[in-house]
């Protein structure tokens, strides 16, 4: 897969990452390594990992869709946004 390196750097497909929650990106002989990091126990002390309740309702955005006729939506976000 050859991708385009635009000046805020590359978008990497999550099709390529599977399942990985997060990556180490370093630089090795010569060529970029992306090498899965194993998951750590989150800190229970640290406020750095918030609980969220498993009602809150963000997790029901886009659950129930509505059909509005618009075709362009995803490429004018911003025109129906407003």
């Amino acid at each position: 897969m050859r991708m385009h390196v635009t000046a805020a750097g590359l978008l990497i497909p999550k099709t390529l990452l599977g399942q990985l929650d997060e990556v180490e990106i370093r630089w090795q002989n010569g060529g970029v390594m992306i090498a899965p990091v194993a998951a750590a126990e989150p800190d229970t002390d640290a406020d750095t990992y918030p609980i969220i309740p498993d009602d809150d309702p963000i997790y029901d955005l886009g659950k129930d869709p509505i059909d509005m006729g618009i075709t362009d939506a995803s490429v004018n976000f911003d025109k129906y946004i407003y």
